[in-house]
Protein backbone atom coordinates (compact mmCIF):
# COMPACT_ATOMS: atom_id res chain seq x y z
CA UNK A 1 0.00 0.00 0.00
CA UNK A 2 1.73 3.31 -0.98
CA UNK A 3 1.88 5.93 1.90
CA UNK A 4 0.12 9.71 1.07
CA UNK A 5 2.04 12.39 2.13
CA UNK A 6 0.67 15.98 2.74
CA UNK A 7 1.88 19.51 2.76
CA UNK A 8 2.60 20.23 6.24
CA UNK A 9 2.85 17.29 8.15
CA UNK A 10 5.59 16.63 10.47
CA UNK A 11 8.08 13.37 9.53
CA UNK A 12 11.01 11.65 9.80
CA UNK A 13 12.93 9.46 8.35
CA UNK A 14 16.30 7.26 8.76
CA UNK A 15 19.31 8.22 7.00
CA UNK A 16 22.50 5.65 8.23
CA UNK A 17 22.34 3.43 10.86
CA UNK A 18 25.00 3.74 13.64
CA UNK A 19 25.19 0.04 14.50
CA UNK A 20 25.18 -3.00 12.53
CA UNK A 21 25.45 -6.65 13.72
CA UNK A 22 27.26 -9.46 12.26
CA UNK A 23 25.85 -12.71 11.77
CA UNK A 24 25.53 -15.34 14.01
CA UNK A 25 25.81 -19.22 13.31
CA UNK A 26 22.77 -19.62 11.77
CA UNK A 27 23.09 -17.73 8.91
CA UNK A 28 21.39 -14.45 9.47
CA UNK A 29 22.08 -11.53 7.03
CA UNK A 30 23.74 -8.48 9.02
CA UNK A 31 20.95 -6.31 11.05
CA UNK A 32 20.73 -2.86 10.96
CA UNK A 33 20.28 -1.38 14.49
CA UNK A 34 19.86 2.23 16.19
CA UNK A 35 18.75 4.15 13.12
CA UNK A 36 19.88 7.97 12.51
CA UNK A 37 16.58 10.05 11.85
CA UNK A 38 16.48 13.77 10.27
CA UNK A 39 13.13 15.72 10.93
CA UNK A 40 11.37 17.99 8.45
CA UNK A 41 7.91 19.42 7.62
CA UNK A 42 6.52 18.32 3.98
CA UNK A 43 6.21 21.73 1.87
CA UNK A 44 5.11 20.20 -1.52
CA UNK A 45 4.04 16.72 -2.09
CA UNK A 46 4.02 15.27 -5.97
CA UNK A 47 1.21 12.42 -7.23
CA UNK A 48 3.89 11.49 -10.47
CA UNK A 49 4.88 8.34 -10.62
CA UNK A 50 7.17 7.68 -8.44
CA UNK A 51 5.73 9.90 -5.76
CA UNK A 52 8.18 12.28 -4.11
CA UNK A 53 7.94 14.96 -1.69
CA UNK A 54 9.95 18.17 -0.93
CA UNK A 55 10.86 18.77 2.98
CA UNK A 56 12.30 21.37 4.87
CA UNK A 57 14.86 19.51 6.87
CA UNK A 58 15.55 21.79 10.37
CA UNK A 59 17.90 19.35 12.13
CA UNK A 60 20.17 18.78 8.53
CA UNK A 61 24.04 20.47 7.93
CA UNK A 62 23.62 24.43 9.07
CA UNK A 63 20.23 24.12 10.91
CA UNK A 64 18.29 23.44 7.74
CA UNK A 65 18.34 22.09 4.04
CA UNK A 66 15.74 21.37 1.69
CA UNK A 67 15.75 17.76 0.65
CA UNK A 68 13.19 15.54 -1.95
CA UNK A 69 12.69 12.17 -0.54
CA UNK A 70 11.16 9.68 -3.35
CA UNK A 71 8.54 7.16 -1.81
CA UNK A 72 9.65 4.14 -3.27
CA UNK A 73 13.24 4.51 -1.91
CA UNK A 74 12.58 6.59 1.30
CA UNK A 75 10.64 5.38 3.75
CA UNK A 76 8.87 8.01 5.54
CA UNK A 77 7.31 8.07 8.89
CA UNK A 78 4.18 10.83 9.97
CA UNK A 79 4.74 12.24 13.24
CA UNK A 80 1.75 15.09 13.07
CA UNK A 81 -0.67 15.91 10.50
Amino acid sequence: MEQTIEKGWLIRWIIDYKIFAAPDETGVAVQPLEPIYRHGIVMEASETNPPSIVVYCFDCTAGGDWVVLHMIHDKVEVLSK
